[in-house]
């Protein structure tokens, strides 16, 4: 179970919801408090996308997860990498392919 909100980042739940930890580990400290966006691939439920980013200066990024949040990258320009705001991401075997909302 995934929540993610602005000031809070993501929080992650193993349990059915009874407990909750927070997972932004790769994110820096700017982007971490912001989750816009989450989903998870249909096929591999280890692979997730989200959106995170600083509120109210319209400025993030679309990062991935291997390990169902636990720890996040980012790609580095001139690799897919993608700058986002608040927005819904769409997957497509497993890549992001569309980004609606707002976008920087």
């Amino acid at each position: 179970m995934y929540f993610g909100y602005w000031d809070v980042g993501l929080m992650v739940s193993d349990d059915s919801g009874r407990t909750f930890r927070r997972a932004v580990s790769g994110l820096s400290r700017d982007d971490a408090n912001n989750c816009f966006g989450i989903v998870q691939a249909e096929d591999d439920p280890d692979l997730l996308w989200g959106a995170f980013g600083q509120w109210g200066r319209s400025d993030g990024l679309v990062v991935r997860s291997t390990d169902r949040g636990r720890n996040w990258r980012a790609d580095e320009p001139g690799e897919g990498w993608l700058r986002a705001s608040a927005g819904d991401l769409t997957l497509e075997n497993g890549e992001v392919v569309g980004l609606t909302g707002n976008t920087c």
